[in-house]
């Protein structure tokens, strides 16, 4: 069985089998395993390309730029805006539901 990290189950410390359940995210003590499906997560994500697209059409959207040259960074910044929204909005109903169901 395969890791999350790509080594084999025995030689690593996460002990997480290969699931798409699961990602592999930076932490103070080094990788740990996440579910996908974890709110946080998803939005850190979705804030990672939404920064990373901002700059591509930052760097597109020059005076005197073809629109066409301009359009694909703006469309993906747009898209990835939208997912942020939804990351924001998934956290604030998970946090609802844990404040609701404690």
């Amino acid at each position: 069985m395969i890791c999350l990290c790509g080594l084999l189950a025995g030689s690593c410390t996460a002990g997480v089998a290969a699931d798409s359940r699961y990602a592999m995210v930076k932490h103070d003590e080094g990788m740990v395993p996440v579910p996908t499906d974890d709110p946080g997560l998803t939005l850190r994500a979705a804030l990672t390309g939404f920064r990373s697209a901002r700059q591509r059409f930052l760097d597109k959207a020059t005076p005197g730029s073809a629109p066409e040259e301009v359009f694909v960074p703006l469309a993906e910044a747009l898209w990835w805006a939208v997912s942020t929204d939804d990351g924001f909005e998934r956290l604030a109903n998970a946090m609802f539901l844990f404040k609701w169901l404690s």
